[in-house]
C-alpha cells in the first residue's frame, strides 16, 4: 500500500511540473509572439541613460536657419514669409509645407546659429506651437509623420 502511495505522489508531481512548463511555454510564446520578449530582455537590466547619441546625418544648413530667424520658412518647395507673425497661425502655402511645419525637422538647422538671438527665436516659435496646438489632438499637427520628413 505504501508503494502505491508514493507511486501515486511521484505521479501527481510529475503532472504538476508538466502543467507547470507548459503553462509557462504557452505564456512565453504568446510573449514572444506579440514581440514583447526579445534577444535584449534575456540581457540584462534596461540601461538608465543614453551612453551616446546617435549622430544625425541630415544636413544643416546655416542659410535655412538664418531664413527662418528673419521670418521666412523654406520648407518643401515653397517659402513662406511670416513678417513677424507666428507661421502657425497663417494659411500654409501647400499641405506638404504644413506636414514639414508641424514635424519641427527644420530645427536641425538651428544648430548651426550659435547666438542667443537664435535660440530666442526657437524658444518663440515652440511656445507659438503650444499656445495654438499644443492642447489639441487632430489635424495636420497631430497626424503622425515620418522622421525623416523635413
Amino acid at each position: 500500500m505504501g508503494d502505491t502511495r508514493a507511486s501515486m505522489q511521484f505521479s501527481d508531481r510529475q503532472r504538476l511540473l508538466y502543467l507547470y512548463l507548459r503553462e509557462g511555454w504557452r505564456r512565453f510564446s504568446h510573449r514572444l509572439a506579440l514581440g514583447r520578449n526579445t534577444a535584449f530582455r534575456f540581457a540584462g537590466s534596461t540601461p538608465d541613460r543614453l551612453i551616446v547619441a546617435p549622430t544625425d546625418l541630415r544636413a544643416v544648413d546655416p542659410f535655412v536657419a538664418q531664413e527662418i530667424i528673419d521670418g521666412r520658412f523654406p520648407l518643401a518647395g515653397r517659402v513662406l514669409d511670416t513678417e513677424g507673425e507666428s507661421p502657425f497661425e497663417l494659411d500654409l502655402p501647400s499641405r506638404e509645407f504644413g506636414v514639414r511645419l508641424h514635424s519641427f525637422g527644420w530645427l536641425r538647422h538651428m544648430r548651426s546659429i550659435k547666438e542667443d538671438e537664435a535660440f530666442t527665436r526657437i524658444r518663440q516659435l515652440l511656445n507659438e506651437w503650444i499656445a495654438s496646438h499644443g492642447r489639441v489632438i487632430g489635424g495636420l499637427p497631430g497626424r503622425p509623420t515620418s522622421s525623416l520628413s523635413g
